[in-house]
């Protein structure tokens, strides 16, 4: 039979009261089958353990001001930590499919900022896409954000191809071109009522004439 050892320390001089409760029930204390210190509700040992034990329930985050409380959706789909007073919320996407996941940010229940798992950040103070391109070498993208590739429409002439579209085609494009010699004149123009969801067209020009351009650059804000 195992027993139970109750040790003094060599050093200390005070004196530890085990105290019953006020009860008239008859309770058993199990101790684990383990080496370890024991936590307590006061003082500076007042942790909980890493391992072992479930949690369940809403965890309530709490300072004199603010107060949050983290809780999971009715399906389990996501986490929301919200302010108290129902203002904030912070939502963090965990459903089974890792590609559709997110973390968004939104105010009265009116989504402010979404991070998607590709990396995109979305909202209206975002470019939505942007990208850097050689014309002149097939519209060559060096490097991009939301762009899948440009397409060469022809001399002066390419549009810009999103990997995912836009919510409506009333977006702002801004392009800029680095247009080479001392007295170049170059431009490029967006093809507003062209666009669409999926593309913009944009046509440069050097000095009047519509020409392929060794730099151009394209940035998307939007829905």
């Amino acid at each position: 039979m195992a027993k139970v050892k109750i040790q003094g320390h060599a050093s200390g001089t005070g004196i530890l009261t085990v105290t019953a409760p006020n009860t008239s029930t008859n309770r058993t204390i199990t101790l684990p089958d383990a080496t370890g210190t024991l936590a307590l509700t006061t003082g500076d040992d007042d942790k909980l353990p890493l391992a072992g034990g479930t949690m369940t329930g809403d965890l309530l985050i709490t300072r004199t001001v603010p107060k949050f409380t983290l809780t999971d959706s009715d399906d389990d789909s996501y986490t929301r930590m919200y302010h108290s007073a129902g203002k904030l919320f912070i939502d963090v996407d965990h459903g089974e499919d890792v590609a559709d996941s997110y973390f968004r940010i939104s105010v009265d229940d009116s989504e402010k900022l979404k991070i998607t798992s590709d990396g995109r950040g979305l909202s209206q103070f975002t470019a939505k896409a942007w990208v850097n391109y050689d014309q002149k070498d097939t519209a060559a993208v060096r490097d991009s954000h939301n762009v899948n590739s440009v397409t060469d429409s022809g001399v002066g002439q390419h549009q810009v191809n999103f990997s995912n579209a836009m919510a409506n085609a009333n977006y702002a494009v801004m392009c800029t071109v680095n247009a080479s010699g001392s007295g170049a004149k170059g431009f490029v123009m967006n093809e507003q009522n062209n666009n669409t969801t999926g593309l913009a067209r944009n046509i440069t020009y050097i000095d009047g004439t519509m020409t392929d351009l060794d730099t151009t650059h394209t940035i998307v804000f939007g829905d």
